[in-house]
């Protein structure tokens, strides 16, 4: 059994802040049972690697800080508050980007093209970066889509990228420990 790795995106603590106030407002308007995302684990994942052997993890190390060497720090913006599937039907909340959103998915393109040279399968969708907030666990019959629509252009903050992580994550029963295993700075 491998380490369950993913390559991804941590929030700065004050971008953390804000997206915690929008968790609180979203859990306090609804009726429906929401599992939010715990503020030490918010990020946004750029690649999900699935369980990797051990013996494996240099080599993603390097590949992952090769598909970096072009990548200098930029700013991203976290606007609107939707869902997938959809707002009418949520299952998972997310937030989405305004400025930045380009730069994510061209790292995103390029962690798919390096690291499909050591064996990684290629993601069938096209990248949509986002942050997941919430997961719904249970719908209740006061509809959350009126909320979620009020909430779908609104500002949240900014925050410059200098880094991207390598994390593990350790599923358990009160929800999953993440934990860096290495830091790749953008220069």
């Amino acid at each position: 059994m491998g380490i369950r790795t993913f390559i991804a995106v941590d929030l700065d603590d004050s971008l953390r802040g804000k997206v915690v106030d929008i968790q609180s407002r979203l859990e306090k308007s609804t009726d429906y049972v929401l599992k939010l995302v715990e503020p030490e684990n918010l990020h946004i994942t750029l690649k999900f690697l699935g369980d990797v052997d051990e013996s494996r993890m240099e080599r993603v190390f390097h590949t992952v800080k090769e598909a970096l060497s072009g990548a200098s720090p930029f700013k991203i913006v976290l606007r609107g508050v939707g869902a997938f599937p959809s707002v009418t039907r949520p299952e998972v909340i997310w937030i989405g980007l305004g400025e930045g959103m380009e730069s994510l998915i061209k790292i995103m393109t390029t962690l798919e093209t390096y690291l499909a040279r050591i064996g990684f399968p290629r993601e069938k969708r096209e990248p949509v970066p986002h942050l997941t907030i919430a997961r719904v666990k249970k719908p209740s019959k006061d509809g959350i889509s009126s909320l979620l629509r009020s909430l779908s252009d609104i500002e949240i903050g900014s925050m410059e990228v200098s880094d991207v992580k390598v994390k593990s994550s350790t599923l358990t029963p009160s929800g999953p420990i993440y934990k860096d295993l290495t830091t790749i700075h953008l220069v």
